[in-house]
């Protein structure tokens, strides 16, 4: 008899501890944070190794801004078995709010490298505001994004990447227009899109994508009849890929894509066989050729990559976007002629650029020279502090062989 009282008391204690704890969960959902404070002290005079428990009262104290009690308690939760991914999302806005940097990016990059991917969170969250122009913060923001988004950083889901881009499509023979194409990659980086129009009126849509469970590319085309195709991977390599679809009825039809950097083209050609892949006919082959930009839009794209290359520190890469007796003229009358003079001005910021953001205002060519009129901004440390320049510049380009652009002249002054 004793021991059956003390079942049912244990049961008791349970649903009474379950009860209180979905109280708790209530009161955190409500955003009754004292009130959920306050519950899970009760808890835990009973339960003190109750993680769940701990991990609610570190997060409501975390919503109330009272870090420094907040670490603790989430610190006992993981200890206690609170999964760590919640209490460590916690605990960084803990050190963001305290401003402990070492603690901060030491967690940030841990929990980045075991697979964090709630981007979202940081997005959210105001704590992390004086740091989202930090160089450390914005790399493991890129890993944590890429835990988001596995499909953007795998080479496998890239093998029809360089079909990315508007295109004025041309018959091989004769040189005419016969189509056009705009080819997009999903956010995600997991799919890609072709949306195709024929001159003679027909369409159609295709979705291209990776599978991973049986390693190969496919395509479903849809043109506007309904008629539906799903293709798969025959082979594949840097620059080109085959599929192949089946038809029915033993007819068998393939693609190739054959992507030249050179002249950056991409030829499309299509082959059909009524003999089960014995022999096959060609069909059509269009050559993809990039629809020309706009002048403005090409060189802001030039600027863009000289953007990129600053962020990610590659200071020295960005003189090569300069031609070989370039100038550069600094307020004050400094110049720096010719591309090594360039680059030594540029790495002299070496391990110190926090951000550039360059944009067009103007832009005009004649012959093989283009001028623009751009701004720009562009943080940097200095002495430890981060200061900012912001300019103006008049930029002299030149028109290569190969039709891209580099920086002749760079005349810049600061403005506020």
């Amino acid at each position: 008899m004793m021991k059956l009282k003390l079942a049912l008391f244990s049961i008791f204690l349970i649903c009474q501890f379950g009860i209180a704890q979905t109280t708790v969960n209530q009161l955190f959902s409500q955003g009754n944070y004292e009130e959920c404070i306050k519950e899970c002290e009760k808890i835990l005079k009973d339960e003190p190794k109750n993680g769940q428990v701990y991990y609610f009262m570190g997060a409501s104290l975390v919503r109330l801004k009272k870090f420094g009690e907040a670490e603790s308690n989430l610190i006992m939760a993981i200890k206690n078995g609170f999964p760590p991914n919640p209490a460590n999302a916690n605990l960084l806005r803990v050190y963001a709010g305290l401003k402990q940097e070492n603690k901060l990016f030491e967690l940030l990059n841990k929990s980045a490298d075991e697979g964090m991917a709630n981007y979202v969170f940081f997005d959210n969250s105001p704590e992390f505001d004086p740091y989202r122009e930090n160089k450390l913060f914005k790399n493991a923001y890129k890993k944590i994004y890429s835990n988001a988004f596995p499909c953007i950083s795998q080479k496998d889901t890239q093998r029809l990447d360089f079909w990315i881009g508007e295109w004025d499509i041309f018959n091989p023979g004769n040189d005419s227009k016969v189509a056009s194409s705009v080819v997009s990659k999903s956010r995600d980086g997991c799919t890609l899109y072709e949306d195709y129009e024929h001159s003679s009126g027909f369409f159609g849509r295709s979705m291209n994508y990776y599978d991973p469970a049986d390693s190969l590319y496919k395509q479903v085309w849809v043109d506007l009849r309904n008629r539906v195709s799903k293709y798969i991977e025959t082979e594949s390599k840097e620059g080109f890929l085959t599929m192949q679809a089946d038809l029915g009825g033993g007819t068998l039809t393939r693609t190739t894509w054959t992507y030249n950097k050179e002249d950056d083209t991409v030829l499309q050609a299509a082959e059909s066989s009524s003999d089960q892949g014995e022999t096959w006919s060609p069909g059509f082959t269009g050559i993809y050729k990039r629809k020309k930009l706009e002048l403005s839009q090409l060189l802001e794209g030039t600027l863009n990559e000289m953007e990129s290359l600053f962020n990610e520190n590659k200071m020295q890469e960005i003189a090569d976007y300069y031609t070989d007796d370039a100038q550069m003229l600094e307020p004050g009358g400094i110049v720096y002629s010719g591309k090594k003079a360039i680059k030594d001005y540029w790495m002299t910021l070496d391990g110190n650029g926090i951000s550039w953001e360059l944009d067009i205002i103007e832009a005009n060519e004649a012959s093989n020279l283009a001028y623009s009129v751009a701004t720009s901004n562009l943080k940097y440390l200095n002495g430890g502090k981060e200061a900012v320049a912001k300019t103006k510049a008049l930029i002299i380009w030149e028109k290569m062989k190969n039709g891209d652009y580099k920086i002749k002249k760079d005349f810049f002054h600061f403005i506020k």
